[in-house]
């Protein structure tokens, strides 16, 4: 062996030693319930990296790429069989599991497009009310209230045979003394939609 070559592999173990991670990208060939492989060139694969960059993490945030998106991988100690995700340029999925408290600050807005479902606190409540569709029901039935108050409250209805003012009118007009109909033309929060 030369000196040439002693001092190659002499360099390549002093920088293989000085550098603990090293960051590589690539495409997302496979992706895996914790891991995916990542291609970095041709023949050349990084297989089984890992989704989260701790070892056997359950808790926190775990991002799931989309197969054929570009990753950014870091390699522990120029292990290529140690390797994590850093950022991908398109997610599967994003878990965020076993998470005490999220604070989330100065967001100017959150979209969530193309979702077959979101549920919130296991969805015992069931599903949000369309506002518009609501507030349009809701309106058909003052409708109807509002034509039986005016005749309630209207001119007086006489009982058949005796001409008497109707006890019936009398007594549901003291009933709905001094009560409105309901106003709904404030029930809906703009800033939350769906």
């Amino acid at each position: 062996m030369s000196w040439q070559s002693n001092l190659e592999e002499l360099i390549k173990l002093l920088v293989k030693k000085s550098i603990p991670i090293i960051i590589v990208e690539g495409t997302v060939t496979e992706v895996y319930e914790d891991s995916c492989d990542v291609e970095i060139e041709k023949d050349l694969t990084l297989f089984k990296v890992r989704l989260n960059t701790v070892l056997k993490q359950e808790n926190g945030l775990q991002i799931k790429p989309k197969k054929g998106c570009k990753a950014i991988c870091g390699i522990v100690e120029n292990n290529p069989n140690d390797a994590f995700i850093i950022k991908v340029t398109e997610l599967e999925a994003v878990k965020l599991s076993n998470v005490e408290n999220i604070e989330i600050s100065q967001i100017t807005s959150v979209k969530i497009s193309d979702a077959d479902e979101v549920i919130i606190n296991d969805g015992g409540n069931g599903g949000l009310t369309i506002t518009p569709k609501l507030v349009e029901e809701l309106n058909k039935n003052n409708k109807v209230l509002q034509s039986i108050m005016q005749i309630l409250t209207g001119s007086p209805i006489t009982e058949p045979g005796n001409g008497a003012p109707s006890a019936l009118q009398t007594a549901l007009k003291g009933a709905i003394s001094g009560k409105q109909l309901g106003d709904f033309s404030k029930i809906e929060n703009e800033k939350i939609k769906h």
